[in-house]
């Protein structure tokens, strides 16, 4: 699989070792961390988990100021 994202910035000339891949790690803690060890941390959404977002702030801003739903329905909301 590859991946080609536009960053703005001018590719090296030069690689250290040429014939080497560079690997991508999507994780938790980083978004993506590369095998040469650039960490880019970056909030990635799917399509579902932007609706249950949306789903739960409207949630949120229909509960009462204070009370204990909204508490609740605040925890899966911090970011």
């Amino acid at each position: 699989m590859s991946i080609l994202c536009e960053d703005g910035q001018t590719t090296p000339q030069a690689r250290e070792r040429p014939d080497s891949a560079v690997g991508i790690d999507r994780g938790v803690a980083v978004a993506v961390a590369t095998s040469d060890g650039a960490l880019f941390n970056r909030t990635f959404q799917t399509p579902k988990e932007h609706e249950r977002e949306r789903r739960l702030r409207r949630r949120l801003s229909r509960q009462h100021k204070g009370s204990a739903n909204r508490a609740r329905t605040k925890l899966p909301c911090r970011n």
